[in-house]
Formats: C-alpha cells, sequence, structure tokens
C-alpha cells in the first residue's frame, strides 16, 4: 500500500471565508492539491467554507502541509483579516 516515504492522504477543512486564501496557500506550498472548495449551509452566518484536499509523498511532507493549513485556523479577529 504504502510506506513512509509513499503515503497519500485526503481531507477536508472547515474554515471562515477569511481563512481559505492563507489555507489554501499553505496546503499547495507543501504540495497538497485542493481539489473543491465549497460550501453547504446557504444562509449560514458566518459562512463556513469547505475545503478538500489530497496529496501523495513522505509522509513528513504531507503532515507538515496540513499542519501549516490548520496553523492558519483561527488566525486573526474576527473584525478583519492581517
Amino acid at each position: 500500500m504504502g510506506d513512509d516515504d509513499h503515503a497519500a492522504v485526503a481531507g477536508d477543512v472547515a474554515m471562515l471565508e477569511r481563512e481559505v486564501t492563507r489555507v489554501l496557500k499553505a496546503l499547495r506550498s507543501h504540495g497538497l492539491e485542493v481539489v473543491a472548495i465549497h460550501h453547504h449551509m446557504i444562509g449560514a452566518k458566518p459562512p463556513v467554507i469547505f475545503l478538500h484536499y489530497w496529496g501523495q509523498g513522505p509522509v513528513d511532507q504531507l503532515a507538515s502541509g496540513f499542519r501549516a493549513a490548520l496553523d492558519e485556523l483561527g488566525r486573526g479577529s474576527a473584525a478583519g483579516n492581517k
């Protein structure tokens, strides 16, 4: 199936609109591909955006890419995004 040098990962991240660009950049910069960005809850305040990703490669690279995306969640304030 796989090993530490040839692993695969797939998943999704739920986030606020202001976090989408930073999470997208974090995943892509670590070689993870974004396959979809969408929302399910029309009219929800604040809107919750879902991003689906996948990647193949060394397990450390995949894990650090996902960690980098998680680190972008919750950054900044609700009033402004920096």
